[in-house]
């Protein structure tokens, strides 16, 4: 993606689906093979690590801008200040003004991302300020919240459990990291 401004939410959605639900998809997945599990089961867990995974990476691209740099250990807008097109800048570019446009497009087209020039403070500010005004923060944590929700939909098909019981504190912690 840093080739390209902009970046459709499909093709954003396709490489996290490839990237951390595949990772955590698959975990789960191998996971209930070793057991033992019905192919069925398997699968129910496969779609399970697979939720988790974008519920992470979800998360991630929150912390990457709205993170507390104190637990985090990076400056706030720390991805706005890197110009990565996570999902935030994403669903901002479909909701911006034409002239916010004009201002995405001085951050993130290739041209910006490729000049090394580091932004100024005011100019993330700028861009936090746009997502702010439309909301974007609150849209991201209700998706976060949808990927848990999936993941506890799908734990609710196994048999009560420590394991069972694990796996939901598991989805529970990655819907609300701070770090």
């Amino acid at each position: 993606f840093e080739e390209r401004w902009p970046v459709p939410r499909d093709e954003y959605e396709a490489m996290i689906r490839a990237k951390t639900a595949v990772i955590l998809g698959y975990a789960c997945w191998a996971g209930a093979v070793v057991a033992g599990a019905s192919t069925e089961t398997a699968d129910e867990m496969r779609a399970l690590g697979m939720a988790l995974g974008r519920g992470f990476q979800l998360q991630d691209d929150v912390l990457g801008i709205w993170g507390d740099p104190a637990v985090t250990g990076k400056a706030a807008g720390n991805d706005i200040r890197r110009r990565k097109k996570s999902l935030p800048i994403i669903l901002l570019s479909e909701q911006a003004a034409p002239a916010d446009l004009g201002l995405l497009a001085s951050v993130y087209e290739p041209e910006a991302v490729h000049s090394q020039a580091d932004l100024s403070d005011a100019r993330v500010m700028q861009i936090m300020t746009l997502l702010t005004r439309h909301e974007v923060r609150d849209m991201m944590q209700a998706q976060v919240e949808e990927q848990h929700d999936n993941a506890l939909q799908l734990l609710q098909h196994l048999p009560e459990s420590a394991a069972r019981d694990q796996l939901a504190q598991l989805a529970a912690t990655l819907a609300t990291r701070i770090a």
